[in-house]
């Protein structure tokens, strides 16, 4: 149930645009069957939603100080040695943060009890910011043409795309993200198997997944 619920809200989501209320609308009519609150629903929609832009600036981050500020440099139109300034100032902020969450999840409220912040474990943060960008990144990797470009970079320059796409509020970044793509790796891939590889991306990583019990019964009808 949570799996089906997850992976339909943020197909849907970025399918279709303000995935915060496309795939909060999702995840409540999923969850509710198996009796989670719409407050708790979300609690869940809005942590989906930060870590995945906190995601998106740390490998950006990343790349800026180790991999990508030259190709960074000429698609955001700043020197490279101001992206890696920039780049490490992030990273600090973000080795803090880390360091302030504690093993357990905890609840801060203000004076106002309706007013509460919720802070995730450390290993939960740490998963989350880690493991969705690079699974989604490694989805379009997998069918990109062989170029001149490590997955470092390659990982950097996704992430700086994805952004800028999520900033563009349009559905999925579709639009926004194609042409930072193309844009930052036009050099190093051709660009009719560039926009090739990223109609395979957006095929295998929105489409929302079948259900196996639902794919069992089909093939059993058949």
């Amino acid at each position: 149930m949570l799996w089906v619920g997850a992976t339909v809200a943020s197909a849907l989501g970025n399918t279709t645009g303000f995935g915060a209320l496309t795939g909060g609308a999702v995840r409540s009519r999923v969850y509710g069957v198996a009796g989670v609150t719409p407050t708790q629903v979300g609690h869940l929609t809005v942590f989906t939603s930060v870590t995945l832009a906190l995601a998106l600036a740390l490998m950006t981050a990343i790349g800026m100080v180790c991999a990508a500020a030259d190709t960074l440099a000429a698609m955001l139109h700043a020197s490279p040695d101001l992206l890696r300034v920039s780049g490490s100032a992030v990273l600090a902020g973000f080795a803090v943060m880390i360091v302030l969450c504690r093993a357990a999840p905890r609840t801060l409220r203000a004076r106002w009890n309706w007013l509460a912040v919720t802070i995730p474990a450390r290993c939960d943060l740490v998963a989350q910011l880690l493991l969705d960008v690079f699974a989604a990144a490694l989805a379009l990797w997998a069918v990109l043409p062989h170029a001149q470009v490590g997955f470092g970079e390659f990982l950097t320059v996704f992430s700086a795309a994805m952004l800028i796409g999520m900033i563009g509020h349009t559905p999925g970044g579709v639009g926004v993200f194609e042409a930072a793509m193309v844009f930052a790796l036009g050099g190093s891939v051709n660009t009719p198997e560039m926009l090739a590889a990223l109609l395979a991306y957006r095929a295998i990583y929105f489409r929302p997944a079948r259900p196996r019990s639902s794919w069992r019964r089909s093939k059993a009808e058949r």
